[in-house]
């Protein structure tokens, strides 16, 4: 039985509409790991990691080796470093 299935985008433009409604990731309590942000923000794995190790994306330590982002918190993140061109 085939059930009709809304798709999200994967990746989110960069210097788009980063906050859209249709950027929101269709998850449980909008928890992501590592692979699933960088599909969204449209960038690899090891620049997330870069960013989270040089502390500038905000995330949460689960255990010491489980580190999960949650989605409200990278976008205020993007929001905080959103430059106006004018």
């Amino acid at each position: 039985m085939a059930e009709n299935i809304e798709h999200k985008p994967k990746a989110v433009q960069i210097g788009a509409d980063l906050l859209s409604d249709q950027a929101r990731p269709a998850v449980a309590n909008d928890i992501l790991d590592d692979r699933a942000l960088a599909q969204l923000l449209g960038v690899t794995t090891r620049t997330i990691r870069l960013w989270r190790d040089r502390r500038k994306l905000p995330f949460l330590r689960l255990t010491p080796r489980v580190v999960r982002f949650r989605w409200s918190d990278v976008q205020r993140w993007m929001d905080a470093a959103r430059t106006v061109i004018s």
